[in-house]
């Protein structure tokens, strides 16, 4: 039981799975995208920006499945301290907001190479993603 509580909390810091952390979100926005970008080469820039963006967050998420093998040695090892927990949730929180910033750092490429009104086209409701 312990060791359910402890992976619920990590995941919580890590944000719960890849419907979370944002690589599926990532991939239906780029074939909305696709869709809806008129200019070839202003398409073939936004693919290259979103390819980046979803290896990104799948760096992350494979980090963090190797931080719950760590939490699972942890909870399994007697001699594990708090601290040794909270190192672990202190790194884990760390990766989490560096990816985060890689990916929102992206942003600006896009909007570059999306004009606004084909980014709200990609957007419009009914085209919402679906996990």
């Amino acid at each position: 039981m312990l060791i359910a509580v402890l992976v619920v909390y990590l995941f919580s810091l890590m944000g719960g799975s890849d419907i979370f952390l944002g690589e599926w979100l990532i991939k239906d926005s780029k074939n909305q995208f696709k869709e809806v970008i008129q200019d070839k080469e202003r398409s073939k820039k936004a693919m290259e920006t979103l390819d980046e963006m979803i290896r990104d967050a799948k760096n992350f998420n494979r980090e963090a499945g190797n931080a719950e093998k760590t939490l699972e040695k942890l909870v399994k090892d007697y001699r594990s301290t708090r601290e040794d927990f909270n190192q672990l949730f202190s790194e884990v929180q760390g990766k989490r907001e560096a990816s985060t910033a890689k990916v929102l750092d992206r942003i600006p490429d896009l909007k570059r190479n999306i004009p606004r009104e084909e980014w709200a086209k990609a957007f419009k409701e009914g085209k919402q993603p679906q996990p």
